[in-house]
């Protein structure tokens, strides 16, 4: 949501720059975007499954044609190849061209359409809007006030303290609650004029005794500037993710500190700490992470059954077109599993246009007894070398 804050400011100059120098009536405008994203709890943000396409494949397409002075609706469907042909049929272009797609300036009622599926999912997406409207009821709970980003950064159970000072909470300081950022330690000292701000904070929380609740507040100089949600991977810690307000961060030094809930209305103040993780392979070696890029792993199912979890994906360097060496299962720094990827994966294989690749896939089955009570997220790590990458298997508890 941040991301579509600043692409709408971005638009607001850009079209405040047409208007100013004259050339806003004689321009042809289009908005439009590659994808959608998803937030359903558990479900991937940008690759399409049954829970989540709906989200993915449905897109905002707006238009401002040359010398239009007045804005319409269309609510039949249309599709990202109708754009090339619209914009040669307004600019009256001469073309041999054949498109797949039709001009929005000759659109039809009872129009046809075969979806192009890229991967994942063969199933269609319905173009009703009743199937939006109820995707904008669903956000609007989540996110129930949109009136300022105040209001973005306010979600959960806890949504109505953000904003409010320290003073008004009940908060008992404890030595055995230490947290750390992995995202959102600049915020400490934002440099002034930077022009951005680290407003999504991601990092550990961990305690000397069991951790009961699931939710965090952000504090920036003694006021709550967001709400965060953990994630636990053991039964003392885990990792946690959230959303700052961007007006509580000054340019400048910032107080930063993270509360956990205890109950009956009482927060945990501890203190900040190296809270990385050590990971320790099954013959003894140090595990050492690094950023995805080419070298990626996607956990793409994790299923209840009745012997424990089943985590189902695939890993591949798609560069060297290789496969990993070894994938691992973690709980915090407790290794579940290690074994080499075990299943064909023809998807991988098609995407990236290598048959190097076919043996990507894993299935693991972890067992129920494996997994620590009230643990909710494993670590699934893929060995490339001397380099890993890891990807977050989220348990359905």
């Amino acid at each position: 949501l941040y991301q579509v804050g600043f692409l709408d400011a971005m638009l607001g100059r850009t079209l405040g720059h047409l208007d100013r120098t004259g050339t806003w009536d004689d321009t042809m405008v289009i908005v439009v975007a590659d994808h959608g994203a998803s937030f359903v709890p558990g479900e991937h943000r940008r690759w399409p499954y049954e829970n989540n396409r709906d989200d993915l494949y449905r897109v905002p397409l707006f238009i401002k044609y040359p010398g239009q002075t007045a804005g319409e609706t269309v609510d039949l469907p249309v599709f990202g190849m109708d754009i090339l042909p619209t914009v040669v049929d307004v600019l009256d272009v001469e073309t041999e061209w054949s498109f797949d797609g039709t001009s929005l300036l000759e659109l039809e009622e009872e129009r046809q359409h075969e979806p192009i599926h890229w991967c994942c999912n063969s199933e269609g997406v319905s173009t009703d809007l009743e199937v939006l409207f109820s995707q904008v009821a669903r956000n609007h709970q989540w996110v129930p006030d949109q009136s300022s980003w105040l209001g973005v950064a306010s979600v959960g159970p806890y949504r109505n303290l953000v904003g409010h000072p320290l003073t008004e909470l009940e908060i008992e300081s404890s030595d055995s609650f230490r947290w750390s950022f992995e995202l959102g330690a600049d915020l400490e000292e934002t440099k002034p004029g930077q022009g951005v701000v680290q407003t999504m904070v991601t990092g550990r929380v961990e305690s000397d005794s069991p951790i009961d609740s699931e939710e965090l507040l952000i504090v920036i100089n003694d006021v709550v500037a967001g709400v965060a949600h953990l994630s636990r991977d053991t039964v003392t810690g885990g990792f946690f993710a959230g959303l700052v307000a961007e007006e509580l961060v000054v340019d400048g030094a910032n107080d930063v500190g993270v509360l956990l809930a205890s109950g009956d209305g009482l927060w945990l103040a501890g203190e900040s700490d190296d809270l990385t993780l050590e990971l320790i392979a099954d013959d003894g070696h140090v595990i050492e992470m690094g950023a995805e890029g080419s070298r990626r792993i996607q956990v793409d199912r994790v299923t209840d059954t009745e012997a424990g979890f089943e985590l189902v994906g695939w890993a591949a360097d798609v560069s060297a077109k290789a496969v990993p060496d070894t994938i691992y299962v973690f709980a915090g720094e407790r290794l579940l599993y290690a074994g080499v990827p075990n299943t064909d994966n023809r998807n991988v294989v098609r995407w990236f246009e290598s048959e190097g690749l076919l043996r990507s896939g894993f299935e693991i089955e972890v067992p129920t007894e494996d997994v620590p009570n009230g643990v909710s997220r494993l670590l699934v790590v893929a060995e490339f070398g001397d380099v890993a990458v890891a990807d977050p298997a989220n348990l359905p508890r």
